[in-house]
């Protein structure tokens, strides 16, 4: 699905939009809206599994977002350079139920609002065409819980997050944005009073649209 979005404002890149030159510089605030897709791979392991443990593929937790975003920038002839700060609103649940015959559970894991920070270079294509991207941090708040033990993951960790995207300008100070980024979410191992382990190792992918306005 993102990748389909990404080759879509690819296309609105080579349109013929009218705009004036060095409409990207200065500081600039505007509004997104996309998906976010959550994937995650879980291991469970227990005394009573047969060999020790059981591995679950392919959970997801996918959702519709939006968001807020701001920075400032500035072209150097054909080149770009700024730093921007965001928000990505909307909270994506999903859950897995653990077979142990002694302690039969429900894992679920939660996220919920993410604040990033990113350097953002890039490239004129031409006076009303940007496309750039995004190198930096991002705080994700993740909660994992269970029918058996209540909370056993309550925390926001800090990770590192790659993207790209494209800008084109609209007309006067209004421009019109896609990007697509990756987060590199930290592996998550808990335990319970009963003996059970899970392990889960997550990552996330965000596809946004929005309209940008420059002071």
């Amino acid at each position: 699905m993102h990748r389909s979005l990404l080759a879509a404002a690819a296309l609105v890149v080579i349109a013929p939009i009218a705009a004036h030159a060095g409409s990207f510089d200065g500081f600039y605030l505007g509004a997104q809206v996309g998906g976010a897709f959550t994937g995650l791979k879980e291991t469970q392991t227990s005394p009573l599994f047969s060999g020790g443990s059981e591995v679950t593929d392919s959970l997801a937790a996918n959702g519709v977002v939006g968001g807020v975003v701001g920075g400032y920038g500035k072209t150097f002839d054909s080149f770009y350079v700024g730093g921007e700060i965001d928000a990505t609103f909307g909270n994506r649940d999903f859950s897995d139920k653990v077979t142990d015959p002694t302690n039969p559970s429900e894992y679920k894991l939660k996220t919920g609002t993410e604040w990033g920070v990113s350097f953002r270079p890039g490239y004129l294509v031409n006076d009303h065409a940007l496309v750039y991207g995004l190198l930096g941090l991002e705080q994700a708040p993740l909660k994992i819980s269970s029918t058996a033990s209540g909370t056993i993951y309550n925390k926001t960790q800090t990770v590192f997050r790659l993207g790209l995207g494209t800008e084109v300008a609209i007309s006067g100070p209004l421009s019109f944005r896609a990007d697509y980024t990756h987060t590199f979410l930290n592996n998550i191992t808990t335990s319970d009073q009963f003996g059970d382990q899970a392990s889960f190792d997550p990552s996330e992918d965000k596809v946004k649209l929005g309209v940008v306005y420059h002071f």
